[in-house]
């Protein structure tokens, strides 16, 4: 999301005056979650998100089931006998370990590629917000220490983009 408001700053190499209006900043986040187009990716993704944790808490009772297991009968089985079923449980868990870092990282890739065409297909449309309201910079709500609340444009960016975007 940075690597858009540093694009940004860079397309329309505003001048360093903060003093003229014609500067504004918006909540990125909230950009995302509230409008029409932004909601749908929202979603999508948490959807995904619920699916993986799900399969991993499957996953995980299964886990926790056979050491159960192996606790209740430890006393009955060999040696040899535990120490393999120890080893099977370890080398299960570490299985586990794995598809859980696999998911996670396959999830914040698919994030960031969702948000990353998210943010190319509304340029254009922010493109038009500021041309139409005379505006030479936007920044991230985030970046910012302390600015007055008149220069917020999020939520008059959030109308102008549910509507431009529903009319397409």
């Amino acid at each position: 999301m940075k690597k858009y408001l540093f694009i940004f700053l860079l397309l329309f190499n505003p001048s360093l005056s903060f003093s003229q209006d014609g500067i504004y900043f918006l909540d990125v986040d909230l950009l995302i979650n509230k409008s029409d187009s932004g909601k749908k990716i929202v979603l999508k993704l948490k959807k995904i998100n619920e699916k993986n944790i799900e399969e991993l808490e499957s996953y995980e009772k299964e886990l926790k089931k056979e050491d159960e297991e192996i606790n209740k009968i430890k006393n009955i089985l060999s040696k040899e006998e535990m120490n393999n079923k120890i080893q099977e449980l370890k080398e299960k868990i570490a299985i586990y370990r794995s598809k859980k870092d696999k998911i996670f990282k396959d999830y914040n890739n698919l994030k960031n590629k969702e948000i990353e065409i998210y943010f190319k297909s509304i340029t254009p449309y922010i493109e038009d917000f500021m041309e139409e309201n005379s505006i030479k910079l936007i920044m991230d709500k985030k970046n910012i220490f302390i600015a007055n609340s008149n220069y917020d444009i999020t939520d008059p960016l959030i109308n102008f983009l549910n509507k431009k975007i529903d009319n397409d």
